[in-house]
């Protein structure tokens, strides 16, 4: 905890050579008085509250404190509380120095409580561009019952790529608080990690993701929430059943009217809603094998075009339900369907152009098709 005019973690004040009467008895009084810079401020682990005085930030620059030129309040990593007690950002790096998150959860209202050169943080070092910009994801597992646990293994992607963003040290309240650069925002990012609950249990939730392609939530229309799926399976009778010769209309789709499903870790909430589902698919050279297009969506209908296909069915009938919504997109399931092309043969083709003149005249086309 900073005093009246220091920082919690980073520069003191700037008023007096003398900093007696202003210092707590454990402070580290500055080397420098006048405008004293907060330097060079790393932070690559742990769960750290800091809060500054009245006048000052919880890292960085004290009240007054200098430019900071050429210098970093950088975090790659651990669980970071930032504060103030007044109304200053809850990390400053002077006018003239920069903030770098490229790891850890850090706690904070907005991009404006990161004060530096360029008037927010980056993700990274370097040519400190537009794009690299943080804007901040979130995750909340509380209604998992998460509260402060440790994490012990963790992993960030971009749009399927390993990323070398460090690991938050632990939950806070079940919430984590990431900062990615900004030329993330229209990308998928997916998160794997795992805790330990008081009781030495082992928990690796299901991979939890953000895809911009997503519905958006009223309550988070930025979609910066990641979140996953409460996943089950289609009755193996259905899924045997989804294979036909080409004929225009689509497969037959699931009906949860029917025939509801009670997912089997979520049992209590009864899938029964067809309106609310929607599929997408993905062909396939094989079932099994290698993807060969991207997913299409088709809305509330299953696939109806010819080739071997991975279809998703997701139901997002409890999306907006207390207790679900906070840490699910919804419930989805999987399976595999075929539609095959018809052999053909096109014969005898003879077209001729009717009576007349111009854009008036119409083409007839006559064939054969066996």
């Amino acid at each position: 905890h900073g005093g009246y005019h220091g920082a919690g973690t980073g520069a003191g004040c700037w008023l007096t050579t003398d900093p007696s009467p202003y210092a707590t008895p454990d402070a580290i009084c500055s080397r420098t008085w006048g405008a004293p810079n907060a330097g060079d401020i790393t932070i690559n682990g742990g769960c750290i509250t800091s809060i500054g005085g009245y006048c000052t930030s919880g890292f960085g620059t004290g009240c007054g404190g200098g430019s900071n030129k050429g210098n970093l309040v950088k975090v790659t990593g651990g669980t970071l509380l930032p504060g103030t007690e007044g109304s200053r950002p809850d990390f400053s790096a002077g006018t003239e120095g920069r903030v770098v998150i490229s790891g850890g959860s850090v706690r904070t209202e907005g991009t404006d409580n990161f004060e530096g050169f360029g008037g927010t943080a980056y993700g990274s070092e370097g040519e400190y561009r537009e794009e690299d910009k943080v804007f901040m994801i979130t995750v909340d597992l509380g209604s998992d019952g998460v509260d402060n646990e440790t994490i012990d293994k963790w992993g960030l992607r971009i749009d399927g790529v390993p990323q070398g963003y460090g690991a938050p040290a632990q939950f806070h309240e079940g919430k984590l608080y990431l900062w990615l650069p900004a030329s993330a925002k229209d990308k998928v990012i997916s998160i794997d990690l795992g805790y330990e609950r008081e009781d030495g249990t082992r928990v690796e939730p299901d991979t939890l993701f953000r895809d911009p392609a997503s519905p958006a939530d009223p309550e988070d229309p930025n979609r910066t929430k990641l979140k996953r799926y409460e996943e089950f399976e289609l009755d193996p009778s259905y899924l045997a059943g989804l294979k036909k010769y080409y004929d225009g209309r689509p497969l037959e789709a699931y009906d949860l009217a029917a025939r509801p499903i009670a997912p089997p870790k979520d049992p209590d909430r009864v899938l029964n809603d067809p309106l609310a589902c929607d599929y997408k698919y993905q062909r396939f050279d094989a079932v099994g094998g290698n993807a060969v297009s991207g997913e299409v969506p088709t809305g509330n209908k299953m696939p109806s075009d010819v080739g071997i296909m991975k279809f998703t069915m997701i139901s997002r009938q409890y999306s907006t339900t207390e207790g679900f919504k906070e840490n699910y997109w919804g419930h989805r399931a999987f399976g595999w369907c075929e539609i095959w092309a018809i052999p053909s043969r096109v014969a005898d083709v003879k077209a001729s152009w009717g009576a007349g003149e111009g854009a008036d005249r119409a083409l007839a086309v006559e064939a054969v098709v066996e």
